[in-house]
């Protein structure tokens, strides 16, 4: 099975030249934070963590009616939200938080497309 790149712990966007210098935000955990993905979680949570919002989307797409249609909805509003808003202050994308808001503005947007239509 071929990892996805943020499972890969061979790939750039894992490498140290991501750490923060501060410990993961995940209790207990004294690993370094950082990967490309989120600059809060050391790669093994951030696998873990990406891991659930895939999940959550993917049960999200075989729910059948229209609650499952409703709640995927107000997921691509809120990403078109988030999205305008980061484009807004496009001036200043250069601080770890907005590294880290598009990092998961581009898991969000993944996650819809497998999701479904």
């Amino acid at each position: 099975m071929k990892l996805e790149r943020f499972e890969d712990p061979a790939d750039s966007g894992n490498s140290p030249k991501w750490h923060t210098g501060k410990p993961c935000i995940e209790k207990g955990c004294a690993e370094p934070a950082g990967t490309a993905w989120s600059h809060l979680w050391c790669f093994k949570h951030n696998v873990e963590r990406i891991r659930r919002i895939d999940a959550g989307f993917k049960a999200l797409a075989a729910t059948e009616g229209e609650q499952g249609g409703t709640l995927l909805a107000a997921a691509k509003k809120a990403l078109d939200a988030l999205t305008f808003i980061y484009a807004a202050n496009k001036d200043d994308h250069d601080s770890a938080d907005d590294v880290a808001l598009a990092s998961v503005l581009a898991e969000l947007r993944d996650a819809i497309a497998k999701a479904g239509p």
